[in-house]
């Protein structure tokens, strides 16, 4: 029998903020020049485990309610831009792709 693995994320709700992380990112660290992606350092801010179908909901409710998305890794960024039909291209640091969007 084939054993479908339901896909995870961390991600967590703050105030005017959503956050979410390709699970096999948080506790890692990476630089490209100057710039650092600490996601050892800084996992809490991307929170618990969160399954996809939460993650959509919540990716909705932000974007309608102009919240701002800090977005971390290739899964992530692929599920954002699909669900939002998000077209920015996310920077890239050590080929983790950082999708921000801002509503001010």
């Amino acid at each position: 029998m084939l054993r479908i693995e339901k896909q995870m994320f961390f991600a967590k709700k703050h105030f005017k903020i959503l956050a979410v992380c390709d699970k096999n990112l948080i506790g890692k660290k990476f630089k490209q020049g100057e710039t650092v992606l600490n996601l050892n350092e800084h996992s809490s801010f991307y929170g618990e485990e969160v399954e996809e179908k939460v993650i959509k909901q919540w990716l909705e409710e932000a974007f309608t309610q102009k919240h701002s998305l800090n977005i971390v890794g290739k899964k992530s960024v692929d599920l954002a831009s699909n669900v939002l039909n998000l077209k920015s291209k996310p920077l890239l640091i050590e080929d983790i792709p950082v999708l921000q969007v801002y509503f001010v």
